[in-house]
């Protein structure tokens, strides 16, 4: 589980919008990882999903356990490469 930290609006944010997929919005979100250290990371949402979240609100991560600073949220809109690869190391949900 991870928390949501802080919500960006990508009118406002040019410099975080350009490195993120176009028609979504970025929510910062913090988790813990096995080792017990804090991660910090930025995911791109669809506009649905970054309005009906607020900053405290509880979200489901995934990380690669061997590499915990690799992590998604559950509805991440990710690029068609990441999903395609993502098929053969993620679990059905």
């Amino acid at each position: 589980m991870g928390t949501v930290i802080e919500k960006f609006d990508r009118k406002i944010s040019k410099e975080l919008s350009s490195r993120y997929l176009p028609g979504t919005q970025l929510i910062l979100y913090r988790f813990t990882d096995p080792l017990g250290q804090a991660r910090e990371q930025v995911a791109s949402v669809s506009i649905n999903k970054w309005e009906s979240l607020s900053p405290g609100d509880n979200i489901v991560v995934y990380y690669a356990k061997s590499a915990p600073r690799i992590s998604r949220i559950k509805g991440e809109e990710e690029s068609s490469t990441v999903t395609i690869l993502a098929k053969f190391s993620r679990p059905e949900i």
